[in-house]
C-alpha cells in the first residue's frame, strides 16, 4: 500500500462522525423480522431512540463481536495508519542512515588502502637501499658506504614514523 492509498484512507476515516463510537442493541423483539440489529455511531444509545443530534449507523451483522469491530474500527483505523506512516519514517531514517555509513566506512577503507601502499612503497625502497648496502664491495672505503647506511637508516625512520635525527 502506497502513501496515497494510506493517505486517502485516513482522510475517509477522518472525515467520518468523531469518534470514540460504541455499540448499542435493543432489538426488543426485531430479532425475528430483521436479526440482530446494532447501533453503532458516536452516540448509539440516544440515536437508537431517536433522541440528539448524534449519527448512528443500524446494521445488520452477526453478533456483537462484528458491531464492536465496527464501533472499534473509528478509532483503530487512524491508529493503525499513524503507526505505519511512523513505521515507514522510521525505516526511511534507518536506511539513510545505513547509506552515510556505508560511505563513511568505504571512504575509511580507501585511506586505509592508500596508507598501507604509501607504507609499502617506504619498505621497498628500505628494501632496495639495503640490497644496495649489502651487495657494496667489501673492499670499498667506509667513508664511500656511509651515504647508502644513512639513507636507509632515514627510510627505516620515516617507515617507523620516528623523528629524522640527522
Amino acid at each position: 500500500m502506497n502513501d496515497t492509498e494510506l493517505q486517502a484512507i485516513l482522510e475517509r476515516a477522518e472525515a467520518a462522525t468523531e469518534g470514540p463510537w460504541m455499540k448499542f442493541n435493543d432489538n426488543e423483539g426485531m430479532e425475528q423480522v430483521f436479526g440482530a440489529l446494532w447501533c453503532v455511531g458516536n452516540d448509539a444509545y440516544h440515536n437508537f431512540s431517536n433522541d440528539g443530534d448524534a449519527v448512528c449507523i443500524v446494521v445488520t451483522c452477526g453478533g456483537e463481536e462484528d458491531a464492536e469491530f465496527l464501533a472499534n474500527a473509528r478509532t483503530d483505523l487512524p491508529a493503525v495508519v499513524h503507526e505505519l506512516q511512523r513505521a515507514r519514517k522510521e525505516l526511511d531514517a534507518a536506511q539513510r542512515s545505513k547509506a552515510r555509513n556505508a560511505e563513511m566506512w568505504a571512504k575509511e577503507v580507501t585511506d586505509a588502502q592508500d596508507e598501507l601502499d604509501k607504507t609499502r612503497g617506504q619498505l621497498e625502497e628500505a628494501r632496495e637501499l639495503l640490497r644496495e648496502w649489502l651487495a657494496a664491495d667489501e673492499d670499498t672505503d667506509e667513508l664511500t658506504r656511509i651515504p647508502a647506511i644513512m639513507a636507509v637508516k632515514r627510510q627505516t625512520r620515516a617507515f617507523l614514523g620516528a623523528p629524522d635525527a640527522e
